[in-house]
């Protein structure tokens, strides 16, 4: 591997260590201050913080069928640009999924 490329690995996993410990230890921090302070600790076990990883499911399989809908379109079009086709179908399905997840969070709120 080319020395760059490997800098470039390296800096990211080190990112990402880093961004994920200050989540955790700002989180922990918070919590045990509102627990000082008399808040009650059932707040933090509540359903809402599933309805993320309801949402970026269903945006990573708009974007999956975005990129299968780049592929169809540039074999049905050879001469236009690939990557005008693929990133105008990812956002496009991936905004669609969003909003179906929006309205589908919100119809789960309803009942």
């Amino acid at each position: 591997m080319d020395f760059g490329t490997t800098l470039s690995y390296l800096s990211f996993y080190l990112v990402s260590l880093v961004i994920a410990y200050y989540y955790f230890t700002t989180r922990n921090k918070e919590r045990m201050a509102l627990i000082e302070a008399g808040a009650n600790p059932d707040m933090f076990n509540s359903k809402e913080k599933y309805y993320i990883l309801f949402v970026i499911g269903v945006v990573a399989m708009g974007i999956a069928i975005g990129v299968m809908l780049g592929v169809l379109l540039n074999s049905m079009m050879p001469n236009t640009n690939r990557s005008i086709l693929f990133l105008s179908s990812m956002l496009l399905c991936g905004g669609g999924a969003m909003l179906i997840s929006f309205f589908t969070i919100i119809r789960w709120l309803k009942n």
